[in-house]
């Protein structure tokens, strides 16, 4: 279980750092503060980003590759894969989404991909370090509702 727990730690606080910078990010290519800061900065700015994102990404495969044996889990330990995947892949290629005045939308998308990224990570967690604690006491585990 403490495996489990520091990968997802470690895995939401890498997210989290990404999604400040992100933010940063966005809050950089507003017209009147862009003149200010230097195009360096945000090339760096956004090179951590994705290096942090993929930190997450690859944390969060690993939460669900770890996870998934587990019975109670298993449905959110493939979603968590999944994700994995989907998550980096939607970050890779959201500059060329909606390019023009829509391209928010892809954004906050991204954003609540994010979002949606560390929530899964801490529930898978949390799933089964409660699941863990149901064998251990003895008590009967609440059935996973379809286990393949």
């Amino acid at each position: 279980m403490k495996v489990v727990h520091i990968i997802s730690l470690i895995g939401r606080l890498a997210l989290m750092a990404a999604m400040v910078l992100g933010l940063m990010i966005w809050i950089m290519q507003i017209s009147v503060i862009s003149v200010h800061v230097n195009s360096m900065v945000e090339i760096i700015f956004r090179d951590v980003h994705q290096l942090l994102g993929a930190i997450g990404a690859i944390l969060l495969l690993a939460l669900g590759a770890v996870v998934i044996f587990s019975p109670g889990t298993r449905w959110l330990a493939a979603a968590g894969i999944l994700y994995a995947f989907i998550f980096p892949a939607f970050g890779l290629v959201q500059a060329s989404i909606f390019v023009g005045n829509l391209h928010w939308l892809v954004q906050i998308v991204h954003l609540l991909l994010g979002i949606g990224a560390m929530y899964l990570a801490r529930e898978i967690e949390r799933r089964h370090i409660r699941r863990g604690r149901e064998v251990a006491s003895g008590a009967a585990p609440a059935r996973e509702a379809a286990s393949f």
